[in-house]
């Protein structure tokens, strides 16, 4: 079972043992206090690779990434990890060789309390710069996550956004006007190098928080975005109109979808038609202003994607 794994690493008979797998039988919630001991007590520090079984319930290794990630050393070696969970939020930071997340989609889902930790990663620096790729996520639930304190410390890190991180799903999240102020009036630029999706509906925006965005994409520019998702929340037409009027030129350059279209009380019906056509007719303005010059698609029909000027139907991956 597992639980003698973490007990042999304590009594200094695998200290130099560098790949584990845990797969197998004998996970229990001992074995893995067990294995969290080993790791606040830096036996895993020769770790290479590390395995464990795929948790059930989302939080099974919480134990074992908060001991990883309030350990003075962590993982310094650890450059594959497999079979996490949500958890592993907790435990980035301290894993400074890390290449590669077992999941296809390098995708990682946080609560607000892994959010957290990821935002004081970003702040200090400390998230793998070795790291294929990085895709953060939202765990959905009863209450919206608080994402003020990932976009602060963006905004006050003197790199930004890693280059690993390529993906923000900030679906359902909260995020404050004066956040994105900060962020927009922070120095250096190019805060945002890598970042290619960002996923922002259903986060309770309005004209004024829109407006902030547009000047972050005019400061920070986002030279490889290429989605931007603002639907489902409470911009109006005119808050639409401002955003693209502030936008410049440059930001952001290679922007292929934007989404704004659903919003709240004009998600169906002649509301809907009266708000896409007004939209549809401001984007054209803009491009014809030689502004998202990249710009493929701009908001859904009821028969799939509508491309600029033309109609094609093909299923939403939104």
């Amino acid at each position: 079972g597992v639980g003698w794994v973490g007990s042999a690493f304590t009594a200094g008979k695998l200290g130099k043992l560098s790949f584990l797998s845990l797969r197998g039988e004998g996970l229990t919630v001992e074995a893995v206090a067990r294995l969290a001991e080993a790791a606040r007590g830096g036996w895993l520090v020769n770790l290479t690779h590390l395995c464990l079984p795929r948790s059930q319930g989302g939080f099974m290794w919480g134990e074992l990434m908060r001991a990883i990630g309030g350990s003075d050393e962590g993982l310094p070696n650890l450059k594959h990890l497999s079979g996490y969970d949500i958890t592993v939020a907790l435990a980035l930071r301290k894993l400074p060789a890390l290449e590669k997340l077992g999941s296809e989609s390098s995708e990682v889902w946080v609560n607000e309390e892994g959010l957290n930790s990821l935002a004081e990663g970003v702040r200090r620096g400390e998230l793998p710069s070795r790291l294929e790729k990085l895709n953060i996520r939202l765990l959905g639930g009863a209450e919206a996550i608080n994402v003020d304190p990932l976009i602060a410390a963006i905004a006050e890190s003197e790199k930004g956004l890693p280059p690993c991180v390529r993906r923000l799903n900030l679906r359902q999240g909260r995020v404050g006007e004066e956040v994105l102020a900060a962020l927009a009036a922070s120095e250096g630029g190019g805060k945002l190098p890598d970042l290619e999706e960002l996923l922002l509906d259903d986060a309770d925006l309005d004209d004024g928080r829109l407006q902030r965005l547009a000047e972050v994409f005019n400061v920070h520019e986002c030279p490889k975005l290429a989605k931007l998702d603002l639907r489902y929340n409470r911009i109006s037409i005119e808050g639409v109109s401002a955003f693209l009027k502030t936008l410049l030129p440059t930001s952001p350059p290679n922007l292929c979808v934007l989404l704004l279209d659903s919003q709240d009380g004009v998600e169906f019906g002649e509301e809907a038609c009266t708000f896409n056509d007004a939209y549809g007719n401001m984007v054209r303005g803009a491009e014809r202003e030689g502004k998202l010059p990249s710009l493929e698609r701009f908001y859904l029909s009821d028969d799939g994607w509508t491309v600029g000027d033309e109609e094609e139907s093909e299923e939403s991956d939104a």
